[in-house]
């Protein structure tokens, strides 16, 4: 998420549509992020960007990891890309998390595997 700001309209943000529909569809022991817990990045539209962003996103994923929290990722666009590199990172890194229930990516598409 590009803006700074966890609630408004956008559709990973606090109170939105989108959000309030995916809350109430959870199961029984599952919540949505609390205030501070929604990862930021830039929005930069280049591969350095999203290859930092995948960084700090694992950094955060460490986070959780070290907190024995489970976690379910979601990423649109560009986002689903920072969750990419993030997983990439991990594998490289050879970082184990355990706390990994599913990530979803919506609207993403690879660049690379154009002919």
């Amino acid at each position: 998420a590009s803006s700074e700001h966890d609630e408004g309209d956008a559709w990973w943000q606090k109170g939105s549509p989108a959000w309030n529909a995916l809350r109430e569809r959870l199961p029984t022991g599952v919540a949505m992020p609390q205030q501070g817990e929604i990862f930021h990045w830039s929005g930069e539209n280049s591969e350095r960007g999203r290859i930092k962003a995948g960084q700090d996103l694992l950094d955060k994923l460490l986070e959780l990891e070290a907190n024995d929290r489970h976690y379910h990722l979601i990423g649109h666009s560009h986002g689903g890309s920072v969750i990419w590199h993030a997983l990439r990172l991990a594998t490289l890194h050879r970082e184990t998390l355990d706390g990994l229930r599913t990530w979803t990516t919506v609207g993403t598409w690879d660049d690379k595997s154009r002919g």
